[in-house]
């Protein structure tokens, strides 16, 4: 997470940053149990006194990242309010004043968690590995979805046995949705068999195989029948592991028709049903070529490609400039077929390549470019590789 904020010294920047992740990432706001080491407790210690870090800054920080986050989204605000109670600390700490009772040191608490209201993501969430070569066909490939992917797959699952006591705690166990009932069942010693496990018999430890199912949030999805389309993924271990993460399933509204086309214009509306991940928004230049920026490392299309015979997939595309050339390999069905090589001039050019015949193929393939370099233009927050102003398809 960075910290946003005009206000705060950008010498001090880097430590408010590693404070904050520290206390998402421990779950806690003890600086001896989130730090790593004494030099790191003695140095967030001394940020926290520093004059020139006030509370308010702080809250201001977090403020400003919250409406990065929600701008163009619908958000659900959830809030409550904790008492938390220091008298017995009364005499050792320093800017408290009282409780509910009048008379009791202590602090109210008043969080506010951020929801999108349709997905129920909350914000992309850090993950382990991201830098890692995958040589796994079927790995999530695109580093820059799959933080925010995985966070819409962590709803909020807090369960008590009945007549228990003592404060809650947070399980690593792999556990889903679907465990729900069978929780319950077993809580009631109702013997019937159902879907899932219940949490209580899932040791922190396990491994289990989870489905989750995706959708890009488009808002005529709200008045639509159908989403553009549902991705399911196979996660396998930690949600926070990027290795656990493998692409299991597309599915499609409409006809298979939908998806035969001989000539995809990126930056139109009629190449809008064809796009799956990484792509940007509609853009026209000064000459009026539309396009449509590949974002990220990895971008992918949705095609129906003949089974029986052969098809050449010519690209219209541009690289950002780089001191290096922009290698791009493609796959169908996530098996690689072949790379292409970008070098200057950085100009609009075709590259060529053949699919052969496949009668194991899906009726709907996923076609998918991976690129070696990608960055952000200056004065661009996005981080892009290529545009891409068509395909065509000879058969």
């Amino acid at each position: 997470m960075e910290i946003v904020a005009p206000f705060i010294d950008e010498r001090l920047k880097k430590n408010v940053t590693l404070l904050f992740n520290r206390i998402v990432d421990e779950g806690n706001v003890v600086l001896r149990k989130i730090s790593k080491g004494r030099a790191e407790e003695v140095k967030f210690g001394r940020l926290l006194r520093n004059g020139k870090v006030m509370e308010s800054d702080l809250i201001n920080a977090e403020l400003l990242r919250m409406q990065d986050l929600a701008e163009g989204r619908h958000i659900l605000g959830i809030q409550d309010t904790t008492e938390l109670n220091f008298q017995s600390h009364a005499g050792r700490t320093r800017g408290l004043g009282t409780v509910g009772n009048g008379t009791d040191a202590g602090i109210f608490l008043h969080p506010l968690l951020g929801v999108d209201a349709d997905t129920g993501a909350g914000k992309d969430i850090r993950m382990r590995n991201m830098e890692k070569s995958v040589e796994d066909e079927l790995a999530v490939i695109n580093t820059e979805l799959l933080p925010g992917i995985a966070g819409s797959a962590m709803p909020l699952l807090a369960v008590k046995p009945p007549f228990s006591k003592g404060p809650l705690k947070i399980s690593t166990a792999q556990v889903m949705l679907t465990d729900i009932p069978a929780t319950i069942f077993s809580l009631l010693k109702i013997k019937k068999t159902l879907p899932g496990t219940s949490v209580f018999e899932i040791g922190p430890k396990d491994v289990r195989e989870r489905k989750f199912y995706f959708h890009q949030w488009k808002q005529k999805n709200w008045q639509g029948e159908y989403f553009d389309h549902l991705e399911e993924f196979s996660i396998t271990g930690s949600v926070y592991d990027r290795e656990s993460w493998k692409s299991s399933l597309s599915l499609l509204p409409g006809e298979i028709d939908s998806y035969v086309t001989d000539t995809i214009d990126f930056g139109t509306q009629g190449a809008q049903q064809f796009l799956r991940f990484g792509w940007s928004d509609n853009e026209e230049n000064s000459k009026e070529v539309t396009y449509n920026w590949a974002a990220g490392n990895s971008s992918s299309l949705y095609l129906s490609l003949p089974k029986d015979k052969e098809v050449t997939l010519t690209a219209n595309m541009e690289s950002l400039p780089f001191d290096r050339p922009q290698v791009i390999t493609i796959k169908v069905d996530y098996k690689t077929i072949g790379t292409w090589k970008l070098s200057p001039p950085w100009i609009l050019a075709q590259h060529s390549i053949v699919i052969k015949p496949d009668g194991e193929r899906p009726d709907v393939s996923v076609v998918e470019f991976i690129f070696s370099q990608f960055r952000s233009p200056e004065g661009d927050p996005r981080t892009l590789a290529v545009a891409f102003a068509s395909i065509t398809l000879t058969y």
